[in-house]
């Protein structure tokens, strides 16, 4: 078992999900298994929001890709902004 860290720096021009305000965004981090789910500050009403955060996954082999979902942080639902998979297959043969 290996640690993986992951920094989540900023957004850039993310899709504006709100009517009358810029998103208040979030990030979810999370291996296939989703048990070590870990989610990022919310960023108010920007859709360039910078984060600078560090996270820490006690990282099991045979969990081989990352996901990272964007959301706007809403009062009734959250809205998806956007997502990335991350094949980390490669990572273990170096």
């Amino acid at each position: 078992m290996g640690q993986l860290d992951v920094i989540i720096v900023e957004g850039r021009n993310l899709k504006q999900k709100d009517t009358f305000s810029e998103n208040d965004a979030y990030v979810k981090i999370y291996f296939d298994d989703k048990s070590q789910k870990q989610k990022s500050k919310t960023i108010q009403n920007s859709n360039n929001p910078k984060w600078n955060q560090s996270f820490v996954f006690n990282h099991l082999t045979g969990q081989d890709t990352l996901y990272i979902d964007i959301y706007d942080k809403d009062s009734v639902k959250d809205e998806k902004i956007g997502s990335i998979h991350i094949d980390l297959h490669d990572l273990y043969n170096k």
